[in-house]
């Protein structure tokens, strides 16, 4: 099972307390993990008399069911200002989720929904991140199997094995 919020808890209080870190990782096989997924901004860009494909990565999520999806706060920020901004020279743009073996396995984002008490503070670099989680709602994303929360204490994982991702 994978326990994001205890993941980023423990990755957050490991910055702090030297006797709370992560060890003995490896990377994920191919597939090994299908419901982490890729969340990016697509659109095209006009080029001349023709439209080129655009694919910008923004941030890895994980699905949780058919339609809810759990990324970063930061990372739906960070989407949505690219898109309201206009920072891409590009027309067509949406934010998907791309998923599975092949390259035209994405569903499109419909909502996004940060913390209600998510905070970003960057005073020149002392960045300040508080709730830094967010959920996005997309069109069905049908996985063999989901991601899982569970509500713990970073404390409880402490010379325990367990399984984080992301």
């Amino acid at each position: 099972m994978v326990s994001a919020f205890a993941f980023c808890n423990a990755l957050k209080a490991g910055a702090s307390d030297p006797t709370l870190r992560v060890f003995g990782g490896r990377p994920a096989y191919p597939f090994e993990y299908p419901y982490v997924v890729r969340m990016e901004i697509q659109g095209k860009v006009k080029l001349q008399d023709s439209y080129k494909g655009l694919s910008i990565h923004v941030c890895t999520a994980s699905v949780l069911s058919l339609v809810w999806t759990l990324t970063a706060g930061h990372c739906i920020d960070g989407a949505d200002y690219m898109i309201a901004h206009h920072l891409l020279e590009s027309e067509l743009i949406s934010l998907v989720i791309r998923y599975g073996s092949t390259e035209n396995s994405f569903s499109a984002v419909i909502a996004t929904v940060n913390h209600p008490t998510y905070k970003f503070i960057n005073i020149k670099t002392s960045q300040l991140l508080r709730n830094d989680v967010g959920l996005l709602k997309t069109m069905p994303i049908k996985l063999d199997w989901y991601g899982k929360l569970s509500a713990m204490e970073y404390p409880s994982l402490m010379g325990q094995a367990s399984v984080a991702v992301g």
